[in-house]
């Protein structure tokens, strides 16, 4: 029987373990590493870091570089308590963009943030606060 390596998790005073895994798009634009928050107990919080390193192994194997809304959607069902362990996981959906090929929805999202938004909608570097009506 092969030995599970025992995932790390940091914890901190008052707000309970924590682990980062993956990266997601941050408010500039750019990918950062995303934490996920585990709660105060140490054996749920384990389980729940085991399922979202497993779902993050799932979306780097389909060549996906950043967490889904999917699979962020999976993981905080089963953080409530509403999906067992070893569920049959849904496929991340992707979008054909034109003329682009295959993108996965992220990749279709970035694609229309950096081809056709006009300097108009970003502020800095940044989305504007406000979209135009």
């Amino acid at each position: 029987m092969a030995k599970t390596k025992k995932i790390k998790l940091s914890h901190q005073e008052g707000k309970g373990f924590k682990k980062s895994v993956g990266k997601h798009v941050g408010r500039g634009g750019e990918l950062k590493p995303k934490t996920f928050w585990l709660g105060e107990y140490e054996e749920p919080a384990r389980k729940l870091a085991q399922f979202i390193v497993d779902e993050w192994k799932g979306q780097k194997a389909k060549g996906i570089d950043r967490w889904t809304d999917d699979a962020i959607q999976r993981i905080e069902t089963f953080k409530a308590g509403k999906m067992e362990e070893g569920a049959e996981r849904q496929p991340t959906p992707s979008t054909k963009v034109s003329g682009k090929g295959e993108k996965t929805t992220h990749q279709a999202i970035d694609l229309f943030r950096d081809d056709f938004l006009t300097s108009k909608v970003r502020a800095n570097g940044r989305f504007a606060q406000h979209w135009p009506h």
